[in-house]
């Protein structure tokens, strides 16, 4: 039917209004736990494609991991990085 929108079509905006609130938070200073949120592979995985790629450009890193993680997630990462001194 035209219009119809499938369930994970439906939340991939609003998951990424909650990542994009999160990395905010967190670049405010709030505490934001990752590990509750992403794997620890793939943290270490943006971490090191962070180092390779710098902080400035999230379209650097996103293109090194092979446009596997969406911007809100980056963005959070790279502040949770940045708010734990792993600059």
């Amino acid at each position: 039917m035209p219009g119809e929108f499938s369930i994970p079509e439906l939340r991939k905006p609003f998951l990424n209004d909650i990542l994009g609130h999160l990395a905010t938070a967190a670049e405010a200073g709030e505490a934001v736990d990752l590990n509750r949120l992403l794997p620890l592979a793939e943290q270490a995985l943006i971490a090191k494609a962070f180092g390779e790629s710098g902080f400035v450009s999230l379209s650097a890193v996103r293109e090194k991991l092979g446009n596997r993680f969406d911007y809100g997630l980056l963005r959070l990462v790279r502040a949770a990085m940045i708010q734990n001194g792993r600059r």
